[in-house]
């Protein structure tokens, strides 16, 4: 096979099997997997050069919160935008590459000289030692508090707290937002924003 011929065989002969056998819906390249307050989804991003003699993607991983997504964003009239019903990989609020996850650098290149049942092998451990792996540990809300402390990125246990004052829970979510809030590297816009999804909530700060 040729390089795009071979990722392409990689896509539907094990990314989908493997995924699906993992319960997760498939649509295209975009797999997502739904919890309790949350989706889990995976994404095989093509690189933007894609031919017969050389081809490559990246694997994206994300969480994406529908309870508390649309605080985020405003049309220019003020409105918020609506959940999208099928979220994609840009819509998660917590998004990565497999990179950061296994520590290597760039994407996956092929090549015509690449060997395509190493590069396999390869493929194949990433995602079963590694990827599926951490969509396995986070099962709950509780566990995706764990994604900031993991990556540090920040942002995560403010959506989880929000997610639950939006299901009722709002002890839970007084705990986590009055936590977070105290975090002094959070911008202060963004922490204005925070309090008042709260106060909608009716989450006790």
């Amino acid at each position: 096979m040729n390089p795009l011929e071979f990722k392409n065989d990689l896509i539907e002969n094990f990314f989908k099997p493997v995924f699906k056998e993992a319960n997760f819906k498939i649509s295209g390249v975009h797999f997502t997997k739904e919890e309790e307050g949350f989706i889990k989804i995976f994404n095989v991003q093509s690189s933007q050069f894609n031919l017969n003699l050389q081809a490559g993607f990246y694997l994206n991983i994300g969480l994406f919160f529908p309870l508390a997504y649309s605080f985020r964003f405003k049309d220019d009239e003020g409105n918020e935008i609506k959940v999208p019903k099928n979220p994609k990989i840009t819509d998660c609020q917590f998004d990565f590459r497999s990179t950061d996850l296994i520590n290597r650098l760039g994407g996956y290149n092929i090549t015509i000289n690449t060997d395509q049942s190493a590069f396999k092998e390869l493929v194949v451990k990433d995602i079963q030692e590694s990827i599926l792996p951490f969509f396995d540990s986070i099962k709950s809300l509780e566990d995706c508090l764990s994604v900031d402390k993991k990556f540090g990125y920040g942002t995560t246990t403010s959506f989880v707290g929000l997610t639950y004052a939006s299901m009722g829970n709002l002890k839970r979510a007084g705990e986590i937002l009055r936590t977070y809030l105290k975090n002094e590297r959070i911008p202060v816009e963004f922490k204005t924003k925070i309090t008042n999804e709260a106060i909608k909530r009716n989450v006790e700060l």
